[in-house]
């Protein structure tokens, strides 16, 4: 099995999921609708209930990240401060891509056995100055970055 089978395998999981939070309501109201009958035994009822919609939200979760994840990267590129003190890259066409507070990218980071990797993150300022969340000790300048949309 490669890991392709695997995101094939979770792709099939995520269809069925996408299904069961549309079909119960979940998707838009995170609880299940009254069109979900009940069972007889109201305290039955509640507890099964609260089961089920806590599982569905890890559903979601599982959902979401893997839509994330098929998203295709664009390009990779070196964090500049810009004179207005805001991070960003200039894209091959000299396109200024400007990060703001809750911008979400991807960073390549060293974990601590001295592992480059991927690390999904967003940036943030705390009043002072710039950071990734995850990583506030993290130098940006310089720093490798790549989006998804």
């Amino acid at each position: 099995m490669t890991i392709d089978d695997v995101f094939c395998q979770i792709g099939r999981i995520c269809q069925s999921t996408r299904l069961l939070l549309e079909e119960t309501g979940f998707l838009v109201y995170e609880c299940m609708t009254d069109e979900v009958g009940h069972l007889p035994d109201e305290s039955e009822d509640h507890f099964i209930r609260e089961e089920a919609e806590w599982m569905m939200g890890k559903l979601m979760v599982v959902d979401r990240e893997f839509r994330y994840l098929q998203r295709p990267t664009h390009g990779e590129y070196s964090l500049i401060q810009l004179p207005n003190k805001r991070y960003g890259y200039f894209a091959g066409n000299q396109t200024l891509r400007e990060f703001s507070c809750g911008d979400c990218l991807e960073a390549k980071v060293c974990d601590q056995y001295g592992t480059h990797r991927w690390a999904e993150t967003s940036i943030e300022h705390d009043g002072n100055r710039y950071y990734l969340v995850g990583f506030p000790n993290l130098p940006l300048e310089g720093l490798t970055i790549r989006e998804r949309w």
